[in-house]
């Protein structure tokens, strides 16, 4: 692990693939098969912020391990995206959503309703965004708290809260989308 961490530290690529390709065999003669390897130098990328790398070892891991790798790729585009450089968010939200997805159903749930509540928190100009992870995630309860939310501002968020309610797809949400246009 140490010669892993050495070898990371090297700004020359040629050097710090080979102290790497170095690492690994260290850590193979010492017993460690190839998927624990590739678990152990994921993590060492991600620790050095290189999601690139870190994603492409996790990618040779167990299936388990994998999956786990990818949420971990995932929730540091997350963290990356909300640090405050507006170009970068979108992609960086695109870059995780795509390591959600291959981390698995109830990851990409999870991260979507991760996403949607930190776009919540920025402020009603965010409310969009944060609906459409919120509807990714399946979230209908983050979802028809906005509509409430803004239901209860009146005026022309209203109509707001009325298309949110269309946006449900159910029953109950087209009554309340009808109850706010009938009520106009």
């Amino acid at each position: 692990k140490e010669s892993l961490t050495k070898a990371l530290e090297q700004k020359d690529m040629s050097k710090r693939n080979d102290l790497i390709n170095k690492a690994k065999e260290e850590l193979a003669k010492g017993g460690m098969k190839a998927p624990e390897i590739a678990m152990l130098v994921g993590d060492a990328y991600l620790d050095k912020g290189d999601l690139k790398n870190a994603a492409n070892s996790y990618g040779a891991a167990s299936k388990e391990d994998k999956k786990a790798g990818f949420k971990k790729v995932a929730d540091a585009y997350v963290d990356g995206a909300f640090s405050g450089d507006a170009k970068a968010e979108s992609k960086a939200i695109k870059d995780a959503m795509n390591y959600y997805g291959k981390a698995g159903a109830e990851a990409l749930k999870e991260g979507a309703l991760n996403i949607g509540d930190k776009y919540y928190a920025k402020g009603p100009d965010s409310y969009n965004r944060a609906l459409d992870f919120y509807m990714t995630a399946g979230a209908m309860d983050k979802v028809d708290a906005i509509a409430k939310e803004l239901f209860d501002k009146g005026g022309d968020n209203e109509d707001k809260a009325a298309d949110i309610y269309l946006r449900l797809k159910t029953p109950a949400g087209y009554e309340k989308a009808g109850d706010i246009y009938f009520n106009k």
